[in-house]
């Protein structure tokens, strides 16, 4: 409220004086030459005539004179001797070259006095002060009047820009309100209002991110649940009949291994749907890149007859990165973890840096992903029926989990054809700290 008061505030305060001002510069001069002749226009007749009127008598004469016309001129015309008026002697020359010698507030009273210098003598008619011509009065009225349609045109303009920028805002809400969250309001502008449209904007991100993810995981709970659930109904049916303890140990390590896929993609499921919750509440660390990954890569050589290999192309280029480790891991261990579920022989890990990315490169010598399925692979609960399908694992949320966390740290995740036959996952990631701003923005999945 206070920059919004301050802003407005500011803005009709300089321009009324840059108003003014001009104004002023404009027209002074122009003025004063109007006021001077008209001054001169009414007093000439008087004065002149009073003068060869005085000088047809004895000086010694002219108070009593002039005392007498007072009741014709009043106040309006006086005789001073030249010291009575305490001017500059620059000014008792241009009384000598002019009949009329025109001055600005000489008296009490305000306004300009007509001087005339009566021949031969060192007195001075004086005629004035004069009232401000009606003409000056319609021109210091025209200027107010003009001051005030300026006035009136700026707020019109301010208030205009600041109307469209609420309608957007409210527009915005309201479709927000009767579900169509896409809606944004977008207001170009780095004032007040376009910080409340951005934080709008982000909200109705984070909203809309959420919501999708409710959806995603109601999907899965539909989808994904109901096949194990489905066995283990059959597999409780046939226990109950099975007379042979070999059948019975048969169904029961099925339904073992059911109950171990439930707690997966539970786990899997609460990960995805937690993601957003933990780039909220946990800050990022500033971290030495290539030692974190060696150490994350380590523990991925065991376990399987595959040969991993690590490699870094030019490793004094490879930054220190602002991350979120957890997550990050989380967003490696699923490229390697399938790398090593579909790789025939070989895994490969390779990072490339350059000035502002880093890149990690996680290779498969498998049967590799068609081109016009790809994109697929990142959509949440998809597997593919080829050569990637369940019967290898997973629940298919490994590739679009890590494209989220890597969008999250303001990165991506992509996909190629590998250098050794089958796929490329590259997970790249910005070297500046940007990952506060990515949360603060949120990015939609």
């Amino acid at each position: 409220m206070t920059r919004l008061f301050l802003s407005l505030y500011l803005l009709l305060l300089g321009g009324s004086f840059l108003y003014w001002t001009a104004s002023d510069a404009m027209l002074a001069h122009r003025h004063q030459a109007f006021a001077d002749q008209y001054t001169t226009r009414l007093a000439r007749g008087p004065l002149l005539t009073t003068s060869r009127f005085l000088a047809q008598r004895a000086p010694e004469t002219w108070p009593a004179i002039m005392a007498s016309l007072s009741a014709d001129y009043g106040e309006t015309m006086v005789l001073k001797r030249w010291p009575e008026l305490h001017l500059p002697d620059e000014d008792w020359d241009h009384l000598h070259e002019e009949d009329i010698f025109i001055l600005d507030d000489i008296f009490e009273r305000p306004g300009q006095v007509a001087l005339h210098l009566v021949h031969g003598t060192d007195y001075i008619l004086c005629y004035g002060p004069m009232p401000e011509p009606a003409a000056r009065e319609r021109l210091d009225l025209g200027l107010q009047l003009g001051w005030i349609a300026i006035l009136t045109a700026v707020m019109l303009i301010w208030v205009f820009a600041l109307y469209r920028k609420l309608k957007a805002l409210e527009n915005a809400s309201l479709a927000f309100g009767r579900g169509n969250f896409s809606a944004r309001v977008k207001i170009a502008d780095r004032g007040y209002l376009g910080r409340l449209g951005a934080t709008f904007d982000h909200m109705a991100t984070r909203l809309e991110d959420l919501l999708q993810t409710q959806r995603e995981l109601i999907q899965a709970v539909s989808h994904e649940l109901r096949t194990p659930l489905s066995r283990l109904a059959f597999s409780r049916h046939f226990l109950a009949t099975a007379e042979q303890p070999a059948q019975r140990q048969e169904l029961l390590d099925d339904m073992q291994r059911d109950i171990g896929g439930l707690e997966s993609l539970v786990d899997e499921l609460l990960q995805y749907a937690h993601l957003d919750l933990i780039t909220q509440t946990t800050r990022p660390e500033r971290i030495d890149f290539l030692p974190w990954l060696e150490s994350l890569v380590a523990p991925h050589r065991h376990g399987h007859d595959r040969h991993l290999d690590f490699s870094c192309r030019e490793p004094q280029t490879v930054p220190h990165l602002e991350i979120l480790p957890e997550l990050l891991e989380k967003a490696l261990n699923n490229l390697i973890t399938n790398a090593l579920r579909h790789a025939n022989h070989e895994v490969a890990i390779s990072v490339t840096a350059t000035r502002d990315r880093v890149s990690v490169h996680v290779d498969d010598d498998g049967p590799g992903i068609p081109v016009d399925q790809r994109a697929r692979v990142f959509e949440p609960f998809v597997r593919l029926d080829a050569s990637r399908n369940a019967a290898k694992g997973g629940v298919g949320l490994g590739a679009a989990l890590a494209r989220r966390i890597a969008r999250r740290h303001g990165g991506d995740v992509t996909i190629a054809e590998s250098p050794i036959g089958g796929a490329r996952f590259t997970l790249e990631l910005p070297t500046a700290a940007v990952l506060s701003d990515h949360q603060a923005e949120g990015t939609n999945t």
